[in-house]
């Protein structure tokens, strides 16, 4: 896969993979990253939810892909952020602000946002929750093209 994501991955063909359970639990430690990845006040929010609707990351996802590989554009529930460490290559990251819920009903007319059913943790359960909106809009398409010209 990673030779693929080398050598074959493009906008028109992308590999991408997310994997919740491919860093080994001994390399989740924060005493394995270099300290100046450590957040300062850094909290784990997802320790104060219910233990049956944690996501199964338990702190730890891996990420890989290859040129042209993108996860759909989205804003995630409760805010959710990581700390991204790229080991090769690089990340163009996009940040929209809506300062207004008439901006941000624009920004989702604009990209032809959807929101997702509450299909993330517990569904049907009393803590099942929407994973936020999304579009497949790829931002980066012209930006790709123009560079490769």
């Amino acid at each position: 896969f990673i030779q693929l994501c080398a050598t074959e991955s493009s906008h028109q063909n992308a590999f991408f993979h997310m994997d919740e359970n491919l860093i080994p639990q001994n390399l989740r430690s924060p005493f394995v990253l270099p300290s100046w990845l450590l957040l300062e006040d850094d909290q784990d929010w997802f320790a104060h939810f219910p233990h049956q609707v944690r996501p199964p990351c338990a702190g730890a996802c891996a990420f890989l892909g290859g040129h042209g590989a993108r996860s759909s554009l989205h804003r995630d529930p409760y805010d959710w952020t990581g700390l991204n460490y790229g080991l090769e290559g690089r990340k163009v990251w996009t940040f929209m602000r809506a300062t207004t819920p008439e901006s941000a009903k624009i920004f989702h007319q604009k990209l032809n946002a959807y929101r997702q059913p509450p299909v993330a943790w517990d569904s049907e359960g009393e803590y099942g929750l929407g994973a936020g909106w999304e579009s497949e809009v790829d931002l980066y398409w012209d930006f790709d093209d123009e560079r490769n010209a």
